[in-house]
């Protein structure tokens, strides 16, 4: 068990070494740790309600957004990718307190902040308790898209998409915050 002491030291080699880095990557890695932790605070302790309103648009499943194609986005750009690894470093070093929807929501506002069009996608599947057992669990799952392609909650599993928040870019006709 840690002591006091080892806590406050570790503490200040993690300051000391965010110190060394450029200001812009200070700034990102903030940004993700101050949205892993609003997403933290929503999940715990609000209702679903209340923060669902914040993701974005919600549209069933995995609809097409009008104006966004598949092939408009071949490949997510470098800025997408390094924002899903951000969000998986820091929860890995933090002791991997967040959930998958935890750092689905942050990496899906930070890419909205960057008018990145992204879509949170929850979903589900059902899993046997055991090999041998003949009711199965629901499992929930989150993760990102960018153009179609997983950004952040990889996962082999088939997960049965059931609603998706989209954030959409801004030449997009579908906007944050507007009826579809």
């Amino acid at each position: 068990m840690p002591t006091f002491v080892s806590s406050c030291r570790h503490c200040a080699r993690v300051t000391q070494r965010l110190l060394t880095l450029p200001a812009r990557r200070q700034r990102q890695l903030l940004e993700a740790l101050w949205s892993l932790s609003l997403a933290w605070l929503y999940v715990r302790v609000l209702p679903y309600r209340w923060w669902a309103r914040r993701l974005g648009t919600p549209l069933p499943g995995v609809t097409p957004v009008p104006g966004v194609t598949p092939e408009s986005h071949s490949q997510p750009d470098n800025l997408s990718v390094a924002i899903g690894r951000l969000v998986m470093a820091i929860n890995r070093r933090c002791g991997n307190p967040f959930t998958c929807l935890m750092m689905a929501m942050a990496a899906h506002w930070m890419l909205g902040r960057r008018h990145i069009a992204s879509r949170l996608v929850l979903g589900t599947r059902l899993v046997p308790k055991t090999p041998t057992d003949a009711d199965p669990v629901l499992s929930a799952h989150a993760w990102v898209t960018v153009g179609g392609h997983v950004v952040l909650g990889q996962h082999d599993e088939a997960f049965t998409p059931i609603t998706c928040f989209v954030h959409a870019s801004p030449e997009s006709p579908l906007r944050h915050g507007q009826d579809r």
